[in-house]
C-alpha cells in the first residue's frame, strides 16, 4: 500500500565529547614601537685615567720689531739723472737723513748706528712692512716711488749690507701736484738669517723718472719679523 506519513522529530541525542584541538593559527604582525622610556640616573663618576706623557718642547715664538720716525721728519731725495740721493735711517721714535747718497753698503757710526736694533737671538728675519706718509704738499717732475728696505750689520761690525730681497717699492707712487697725507706702503716675505747682537736697519731712499734734483718729506714706520 502507500508511505505513511512521516514521524514526529524524536528527541534531541546526548552532547557528544569535545574534539581535539586545531593546529595554531598564523602569528599576527610586529606590533608598533612603543613611546622611550625615561632616561636613568646618571652614573657614578669613573676614576681619573692616568697622566699622559710630556709633550715636546715648543719652538720659541716670532719677535716684532716695529719702528717709526715719530716727530722726526723723513726726508729722501733723488738726484737729476734718476740717481737716488741721501737716504734717511729710521729708528724707534726718530729718524736721520743720511750724509752721504745712498749705497747698498753703509759704514755708520755715531747716531746713526744708534737708530740700529739689536736682534736679541738667533734667528730668521721671514717678513717685512713698511709705509711713508709725505707731510707737505708737493709739485714733483716725474714720478717718484719710495723704497724702504733693510740693512743688517753682524755682530761686531758697523757696516750695514742692503738685504736686497727686503727691498719695498711702496705703492702708490708720488707724481704730479701731491697733497700733504698721501699715505704708500708695502709688505713682502723673505727668509735672511740674523745672529744674536747683529743689528738691523731700516732705510728709506726715492727714486724717480725726472730730470731734476728732487725731495720728498714725511714720516714713517716699518716692522719685521724674526721667527
Amino acid at each position: 500500500g502507500a508511505v505513511g506519513p512521516i514521524g514526529p522529530q524524536g528527541p534531541v541525542g546526548a552532547t557528544g565529547a569535545v574534539g581535539p584541538t586545531g593546529p595554531q593559527g598564523p602569528v599576527g604582525a610586529t606590533g608598533a614601537v612603543g613611546p622611550t622610556g625615561p632616561q636613568g640616573p646618571v652614573g657614578a663618576t669613573g676614576e681619573i685615567g692616568p697622566t699622559g706623557p710630556t709633550g715636546p718642547a715648543g719652538t720659541n715664538g716670532a719677535v716684532l720689531a716695529a719702528v717709526n720716525s715719530g716727530t722726526d721728519t723723513v726726508t729722501v731725495e733723488v738726484l737729476a739723472g734718476d740717481t737716488i740721493g741721501r737716504p734717511a735711517f729710521v729708528g724707534i721714535n726718530q729718524a736721520e737723513q743720511a750724509t752721504t747718497n745712498y749705497s747698498t753698503s753703509l759704514t755708520l757710526d755715531g747716531t746713526d748706528a744708534n737708530l740700529a736694533i739689536a736682534v736679541a737671538r738667533d734667528g730668521t728675519i721671514t717678513d717685512f712692512a713698511a709705509t711713508f706718509e709725505n707731510t707737505q704738499p708737493v709739485t714733483l717732475d716725474g714720478t717718484l716711488t719710495v723704497h724702504a728696505v733693510l740693512f743688517y750689520a753682524p755682530l761686531g761690525s758697523n757696516t750695514f749690507t742692503a738685504i736686497a730681497t727686503s727691498d719695498l717699492s711702496l705703492a702708490p707712487s708720488y707724481s704730479g701736484t701731491v697733497t700733504a697725507g698721501n699715505t704708500s706702503a708695502a709688505s713682502t716675505t723673505l727668509s735672511q738669517a740674523v745672529e744674536a747682537g747683529g743689528r738691523v736697519l731700516v732705510v728709506y731712499y726715492l727714486d724717480g723718472d725726472g730730470s731734476t734734483a728732487q725731495t720728498l718729506p714725511g714720516r714713517a714706520s716699518a716692522s719685521y719679523l724674526i721667527s
